[in-house]
């Protein structure tokens, strides 16, 4: 009982790591498109200058100019709502963390991709079986079930206790104990306790033992079989994750090159201002999806770690 415990303890801290984790990478999303709405504000103020510039020269309708300035003044409280999201990200930090709200905590990470290697499925699943707590605490509750099965049978058996008492008094009137007359009594014994009918009693515990721990081994072979669904369903999604990276990696290259040249050909006079809106909003499209498949990456990778039942100490290894 104290082992299972003792595990139970266990997985609880290492829940605990991955709630500090989760809300870890939360907040460099969060500061992500913090960064990301300032760098698009920035780029629609330049537009929304140049096509003013444009508009007062007679060089392009009122439409364009109202588009851009659009375009501009939505992006404002995109940004406040990013803003507002990065906070009540570092305050869920702090609070998973332990810390005070008050308290100011600097962070100087930021949501980056760097590729960590998968472990081999049987080696992960080896691993999860002998490592993850929570597998261990449910093996360890059916051999204590087992054990109480057992000891719940004993009850049909004879019971034989020993048990002794030895005493020592003296009555004096002297304060010297090594002067004092002592008198000592030894009673030692044995007790037979024989069962005989307890009206079905121990026939019922013994039946209920055995029924918990059929109980118990059907939880251990679940929650077995659920962690290793829980393992193949997040390498899985690390995959998806990684697969959502390089290929929007590609897209927002090809986006930055699609909003230049949407640039170039209104400044030009070939384009229109619809165009640069939808070549604007087409790149912020692809950063915020690729920030999205990082978060999804290391956050699927911090679960992992979960499940396969990494220590702290090799977690810190790795991020370091």
């Amino acid at each position: 009982y104290a082992q299972s415990t003792e595990k139970a303890a266990e997985y609880s801290e290492d829940d605990l790591i991955l709630q500090v984790r989760q809300a870890y990478n939360t907040f460099l999303l969060a500061e992500s498109f913090v960064k990301l709405a300032d760098f698009q504000i920035q780029r629609a103020e330049e537009n929304r200058k140049n096509t003013d510039i444009m508009y007062k020269a007679g060089l392009i309708p009122e439409y364009d100019y109202i588009r851009a300035n659009v375009t501009y003044q939505n992006m404002i409280p995109e940004k406040t709502g990013a803003v507002n999201q990065q906070k009540q990200a570092m305050n869920n930090l702090k609070l998973v963390m332990g810390i005070n709200l008050d308290e100011t905590l600097v962070i100087s990470d930021s949501l980056i991709f760097n590729e960590i290697d998968l472990p081999n499925y049987s080696i992960g699943t080896d691993s999860l079986i002998s490592n993850n707590n929570l597998i261990q605490q449910m093996k360890l509750q059916v051999e204590l079930q087992d054990l109480n099965a057992s000891y719940e049978w004993t009850k049909h058996l004879p019971e034989l206790k020993a048990f002794g008492n030895w005493q020592t008094q003296a009555l004096e009137e002297s304060f010297k104990p090594v002067d004092w007359n002592y008198f000592n009594s030894l009673n030692i014994g044995l007790a037979l306790r024989i069962p005989i009918f307890k009206g079905f009693a121990t026939v019922s515990k013994v039946q209920q033992a055995k029924i918990d721990y059929k109980i118990s081994e059907e939880n251990f072979i679940n929650t077995k079989e659920t962690v290793k669904n829980n393992f193949e369903n997040v390498i899985l999604q690390i995959n998806k994750s990684s697969e959502q990276i390089s290929a929007y990696t590609v897209t927002m290259e090809q986006a930055e090159r699609g909003y230049q040249i949407a640039i170039k050909r209104f400044n030009t006079g070939l384009g229109t201002q619809l165009e640069v809106t939808d070549a604007l909003g087409a790149l912020l499209s692809a950063q915020v999806n690729y920030l999205q498949s990082v978060y999804d990456y290391r956050l699927n990778h911090a679960r992992l770690d979960l499940i396969i039942g990494k220590s702290f100490e090799e977690i810190e290894f790795n991020q370091n």
